[in-house]
C-alpha cells in the first residue's frame, strides 16, 4: 500500500510487479471478538444496486518505458514476521514487524545494506502498519487497535482506539494529519480515527460495514477507503471539516465478486484511484481503476488470467509510483510472495505475474508482503518474511529532485 501521501512534483518512469493467484480458498471472516467504540451507527447504502462482473484481463500491452522484470537484491533487515514498509524523503526504509507478540521498528538504508536506526519497541501487539509524515516521522497502527508515533528517542505511549479485530490501516495527509481505521466487533465495524498535532479530532466515525480493506489520502486531504460486506466491495471517502456523521451517502458498490481482502492507492498525478481485491470463491485477484474524472472502470481479473498456478492468493497490497505504474504484491501458492505491475493506463499489464522470491517465504493469512513507493519515486520496495524480515526493490529506483 502507498506509504507516503503528500502532494509533490512528479517525475517519469519505472515500475514493476507481478502477482500470482487463483486462490485455493478464501474464507469469509466472522466471529469477531472484542469490545466496542462510541460512534454514530448508520445504515450504509449500497448506492449502485447493480453487480459488476470482473472481465478477463486484456493482453499485456507493449510499454514505451523499459520496466525490469527482475527484482533487486534481497536484503535481510532483522528477525520477525508480517513486516510493513514506508519510504522517506531520503530514500530510506522504515519498517515495522512482529516478534514475540511485540511490534518493533527500525530504519534501514537499502542502497548500502546498513541499519540507520537500531530496532526499538513500538508496543505489544501484532499486524503493524506504518506511514510517514512530511518530516519523515513514523506513525504506526497495530494490534486491536493501537496508535503510536516516533517521539524523541523512542515511540509515544500507544493510544487504544478500539477493541476489535486487526488489521488496522493507517495513512498521513499533506497537513500531517494521521488517519487510522480499525474494526470493532459489532456491525458496522470499520471506524475512522484522525489525529492532528497528536490530538484526536475524529473519534471513531463509521466508514464501512465489514472487512476493512485499505486507506490512502490524496493531495487535497480526502481519505479514500475500500471495504467488503458479503461478496460486495465498496468504496467511500472522507474529508476532515467537510464530511460529518456516517458515510451512507458516499458508499459506492465497485465489485459484486469480492472476498476478504482489498487495498487502495492514490495516483497523485491526477487523483485517480487503484483498487486490488481478492475474488470470491478462490477466483484470483481483481483490479479496478477510477480515473481522475471520477469514473470507475472495468473490474479486471488480472491474477487468474495471467497466473494460473493454483495459488491461494492472500491479502494483496498496492502502491503507485511517480510514473503511474501500480505494483501489486500478495502471498501465493506455498506462501511464496508474488507481484505484478499494472500499466499506466490502468487497463494493461506492464510486468506479468512472477515470484518476488521463491525461496524466502511470506507468512500465512494476513501475514502478507507489503509494498511502498512515493509520489516522487519510480519503482517500489516490498517487505515480507516469517522469521526473517526481507526487503527487495521492484523496478529501477529513482527520485525526483
Amino acid at each position: 500500500m502507498m506509504k507516503w501521501r503528500h502532494s509533490i512534483s512528479w517525475v517519469g518512469l519505472i515500475a514493476v510487479a507481478c502477482l500470482a493467484c487463483s486462490f485455493g480458498c478464501s474464507q469469509e471472516e466472522d466471529g469477531w471478538a472484542g469490545g466496542d467504540a462510541s460512534t454514530e451507527q448508520v445504515s450504509l447504502s449500497d448506492g449502485d444496486t447493480s453487480t459488476p462482473t470482473p472481465s478477463p484481463a486484456p493482453a499485456p500491452a507493449n510499454s514505451t518505458v523499459s520496466i525490469p522484470s527482475t527484482p533487486g537484491q534481497v536484503m535481510t533487515v532483522g528477525s520477525g514476521t508480517d513486516p510493513d514498509v514506508a519510504v522517506d524523503s531520503q530514500g530510506h526504509l522504515h519498517l515495522v514487524y512482529v516478534r514475540d507478540g511485540v511490534t518493533w521498528y527500525t530504519e534501514y538504508d537499502y542502497a548500502t545494506g546498513s541499519t540507520i536506526v537500531p530496532e526499538m519497541v513500538v508496543g505489544g501487539g501484532d499486524d503493524p502498519q506504518i506511514a510517514l509524515d512530511s518530516n519523515d516521522r513514523a506513525h504506526v497502527a497495530f494490534g486491536n487497535v493501537f496508535y503510536s508515533h516516533r517521539s524523541g528517542s523512542g515511540f509515544s505511549t500507544p493510544v487504544s482506539l478500539v477493541s476489535g479485530k486487526g488489521k488496522p490501516r493507517i495513512a498521513v495527509d499533506s497537513m500531517n494529519r494521521v488517519y487510522v481505521v480499525g474494526m470493532r466487533s459489532t456491525v458496522p465495524r470499520n471506524l475512522l480515527f484522525v489525529f492532528e498535532n497528536n490530538n484526536l479530532i475524529v473519534n471513531g466515525i463509521v466508514v464501512g460495514d465489514n472487512d476493512m480493506g485499505g486507506i490512502d489520502v490524496d493531495s487535497y486531504g480526502r481519505a479514500h477507503i475500500c471495504w467488503r460486506s458479503g461478496r460486495s466491495l465498496y468504496y467511500t471517502s472522507y474529508r476532515v471539516g467537510e464530511d460529518t456523521g456516517g458515510v451512507s451517502d458516499r458508499s459506492v458498490l465497485i465489485s459484486g465478486t469480492a472476498s476478504d481482502f482489498s487495498d487502495i492507492a492514490v495516483d497523485h498525478r491526477d487523483g485517480s484511484l487503484h483498487v486490488t481485491h481478492t475474488h470470491s470463491f478462490g477466483g484470483g485477484i481483481d483490479y479496478i481503476h477510477r480515473n481522475g474524472a471520477g469514473a470507475w472502470g472495468t473490474d479486471f481479473n488480472y491474477a487468474a488470467d495471467h497466473c494460473l498456478d493454483g495459488a491461494d492468493a492472500i491479502q494483496p497490497t498496492t502502491a503507485v509510483d511517480a510514473s503511474g505504474f501500480q505494483y501489486v504484491v500478495f502471498t501465493g501458492n506455498q506462501m511464496v510472495p508474488k507481484y505484478y505491475v499494472v500499466g499506466q493506463d490502468g487497463s494493461s499489464i506492464a510486468v506479468p505475474c512472477g515470484d518476488i522470491d521463491a525461496s524466502r517465504k511470506s507468512g500465512g493469512k494476513k501475514q502478507n508482503p507489503n509494498v511502498a513507493s512515493r509520489p516522487n519515486m519510480n519503482g517500489a520496495y516490498v517487505a515480507w518474511g516469517m522469521g526473517a524480515v526481507y526487503v527487495r526493490s521492484l523496478g529501477n529506483i529513482s527520485f525526483a529532485n
